[in-house]
């Protein structure tokens, strides 16, 4: 076993044919699933007479301070947003902020109607063709904000590519709005510590089960239900997100084995989160399954209700496969 020292959770590579499932339920749970080169920087030249007595490697020291200082004011201006507020968004900052940059990040902000009206409102009335990453969490965003002056922002982003609004208290029907917005050219959706249910997770899978590409979906601590998690199980049997987190959304063993079927099915998600969903022994058969197909790379089952036998039955058969780095976490 290899330490995560991240995690603290135990890893164990697969190494080796599978020879057979070691008493491991060969029948696994199948639920049925609907189908469906860097700018180059200016340095201005210093007056180094002015320093003094200064030794020459003093004096080169201070050239080379100015150019990291400038370098990283030309990486905060690249970067964009994100850089020009404090705790707050205000309505004054919000209008003086640069919108030009490839990333909008003003996570862990206070956010209120009228500055997410001002901010957006620019965003959207000259979008910009390389504003690709959308990160606002941690910051609350009300129902209102984000119908009114959000969702049209993000419409009118030709090169977004990566959304994250973790912990950012979104309601159910909020969030499903947002879903049947974005483009289905995005790459990464992070909607984890959120108030999302059935109705979001239906709106991904109409929305994206024929996406190809993407990269993550995390949905992690929602309430998302067997129901929910069932839907998002539509978009893995397509062949996508290449991660998918799905721990503590309140699964069972049907619905987190729907998810390891239709992992095998669609052979493009490589990792899997299932944490915390209480789904028991009764999986053990098709993350088996799932592991010996060498569709699924990475599994975490960690805080499901295995007993002691099913996890050395997995790990056990874990190490019979030549799956290269391949690793269980449970």
């Amino acid at each position: 076993f290899v330490s995560n020292p991240n995690s603290g959770a135990a890893f164990m590579p697969f190494t080796g044919p599978m020879e057979s499932n070691r008493g491991v339920n060969s029948s696994p749970i199948v639920p049925e699933m609907s189908q469906g080169t860097p700018a180059a920087f200016n340095v201005p030249a210093l007056d180094f007479s002015r320093l003094g007595g200064l030794s020459s490697h003093r004096a080169e020291d201070a050239q080379e301070a100015a150019l990291n200082s400038q370098a990283r004011s030309s990486a905060s201006h690249r970067r964009g947003l994100g850089q020009s507020f404090g705790h707050e968004v205000t309505i004054d900052s919000a209008a003086a902020a640069n919108i030009d940059g490839p990333e909008l990040n003003i996570s862990h902000k206070s956010l209120q109607r009228g500055a997410a009206q001002v901010l957006f409102g620019r965003i959207q009335s000259r979008p910009s063709a390389t504003l690709s990453v959308v990160n606002l969490q941690g910051t609350s965003l009300a129902d209102e904000i984000t119908r009114a002056h959000l969702m049209p922002a993000l419409q009118a982003l030709p090169a977004m590519r990566e959304l994250n609004i973790n912990g950012c208290q979104l309601s159910d029907s909020a969030a499903e709005t947002l879903v049947n917005s974005l483009s289905a050219k995005i790459k990464s959706i992070s909607l984890s510590d959120n108030s999302i249910g059935q109705r979001t997770c239906a709106a991904l899978a109409n929305r994206f089960t024929t996406a190809y590409g993407m990269e993550l979906i995390d949905l992690s601590r929602n309430t998302l239900g067997p129901q929910g998690i069932m839907s998002i199980a539509r978009i893995v049997a397509n062949g996508s997100p290449v991660k998918l987190m799905l721990n503590h959304c309140d699964g069972d063993a049907r619905s987190v084995a729907a998810v390891l079927v239709a992992a095998m099915r669609g052979k493009g998600t490589r990792e899997l989160e299932l944490d915390g969903n209480q789904c028991g022994d009764d999986v053990a058969a098709s993350a088996v399954a799932a592991m010996e197909s060498g569709a699924v790379r990475i599994l975490s089952l960690q805080n499901v209700g295995l007993r002691s036998h099913s996890k050395g039955l997995l790990m056990a058969a874990a190490s019979s496969f030549d799956l290269g780095s391949s690793q269980i976490r449970l």
